[in-house]
């Protein structure tokens, strides 16, 4: 090898180390850039209970000379004027928060007292000395604060370089992370984990309507609904559960093709037969991924990402009065409330425009009744269901039976029609295998 060669070589290796000890020191000042910030907010939270030490210094010692006579008398009588008020406020059911606020402004200016020149009890006194000692733990907070402070920023041209790249090199570390993170692990944003998000379970809880979207001969085109049920997000990226019966009209003329391809030729109409899935008004045409031959179940799939979606229970059994909520679309709720209204819903109906068109607002709302579990029951054939008496209707037939927490427990299917309170859904556990199979994203808990 050349000495030029070796010469070049050693440049590199030279600039590479040097570069890689620029690093090293960079990291080191940007962990304690981390570590300075760290002690500027804990001086910070020591000043702020100790600020409030010294207040509650100030009401106790106030409290005491208010109880002892002592210490400004004008201030004492006007702490006796408000206390009855407080009393009058509170025994008629008003907020007294203005005047307690004001009460404890009193507090702490009786709490201004001389002790210098007045013989105290030794309890007043007691109040006195914590109330001293409470300022000096205040000085001496702010003091550290203030010196923390000063600290807080680096000093010099290149602590400031080395933590800029310090900094840069830690949020480059990190977004890649990120993104192998999102690319190779499940993720949980959007899983619902309560109930009272209302606005979630709206992008969780879809209505289902079937029908056919129609092309005339004459270009024109229209939409007929034939049936409605519900289903529920169990992944962010679309994956929907519903019942095999909401959908299977529709599965099967999606699979009549002589019966479309003679539509086509003699009546020149173009019919699709369809599924639409509404979150709230947002509407999207559904894919029939997957329906099974054994269990009444169906999965869909919608175009949405990143939007909220129940996590699946993996309990086989459970305990009898276990709090459960039916969400769905039940068509009792649709029903015309009055005689306009039915005429309405009959003109749009006939109308032939977009579905969504022949709805009312609102039918887009999901309705929640809550219950409890009575019974887990397998059936002859060995299909297990949960037995209930939350609500179930016509219409919510797919949607989900879940906890307060969240978590389906199974997708709701029956009502027994000669008895009161006695509904049926599917248990999940026993259907993970076909739903993991077309809903991979889907998470169990």
């Amino acid at each position: 090898m050349s000495s030029d060669a070796t010469g070049k070589g050693g440049k590199v290796l030279t600039i590479a180390r040097l570069a890689m000890s620029w690093l090293l020191a960079s990291l080191g000042e940007a962990a304690q850039q981390v570590r300075r910030a760290a002690a500027w907010n804990r001086a910070t939270r020591r000043r702020k209970q100790a600020a409030e030490q010294l207040v509650s210094a100030q009401l106790a010692l106030g409290e005491r000379l208010s109880t002892s006579g002592m210490g400004d008398e004008g201030l004492r009588k006007q702490l006796v004027v408000i206390d009855d008020r407080i009393k009058s406020v509170s025994a008629a059911r008003g907020r007294t928060t203005e005047l307690e606020a004001e009460r404890r402004g009193l507090l702490i200016r009786l709490s201004e007292f001389n002790f210098a020149e007045s013989e105290v009890p030794d309890e007043v006194r007691v109040h006195g000395e914590a109330l001293n000692q409470a300022r000096l733990f205040l000085e001496h907070c702010q003091t550290d604060a203030v010196q923390s402070r000063q600290k807080l920023l680096p000093n010099g041209v290149t602590a400031w370089g080395r933590l800029f790249t310090g900094t840069a090199t830690l949020c480059l570390i990190a977004l890649a992370l990120f993104s192998v993170g999102r690319r190779f692990l499940p993720s949980d944003s959007g899983l619902i984990r309560t109930l009272e998000d209302d606005s979630a379970l709206a992008g969780a809880v879809g209505l289902v309507v079937c029908g056919y979207h129609v092309t005339f001969p004459d270009g024109t085109t229209g939409e007929e609904q034939i049936g409605s049920g519900t289903a529920f997000a169990v992944s962010p990226d679309g994956d929907l559960i519903t019942n095999k019966h909401v959908v299977e009209q529709t599965w099967n003329d999606l699979r009549a093709e002589l019966l479309l391809k003679k539509l086509r030729e003699e009546k020149m109409l173009d019919v699709k037969p369809t599924v639409w899935v509404f979150f709230g008004k947002a509407k999207h045409v559904a894919e029939i991924k997957h329906v099974s031959d054994k269990f009444d179940l169906a999965v869909l799939k919608v175009d949405r990402q990143k939007t909220p979606f129940f996590a699946i229970g993996s309990q086989d059994q459970l305990r009898r009065g276990e709090p459960v909520v039916a969400l769905g679309f039940p068509a009792a709720a649709q029903a015309a409330l009055s005689d306009d209204e039915l005429r309405e819903t009959v003109l749009r109906a006939a109308s032939g425009n977009a579905v969504e068109e022949q709805l009312k607002l609102r039918d887009f709302d999901f309705v929640q009744t809550t219950g409890t579990v009575s019974r887990m029951s397998t059936e002859s054939a060995g299909r297990t269901w949960i037995q209930h008496n939350a609500d179930i209707n016509p219409g919510n037939s797919g949607g989900p039976l879940s906890t307060t927490e969240g978590v389906v427990l199974g997708i709701n299917t029956l009502r027994h029609e000669g008895a009161s309170g006695v509904f049926y859904s599917l248990s999940l556990p026993q259907l993970r295998e076909e739903i993991t199979k077309h809903a991979p994203n889907a998470v169990w808990r």
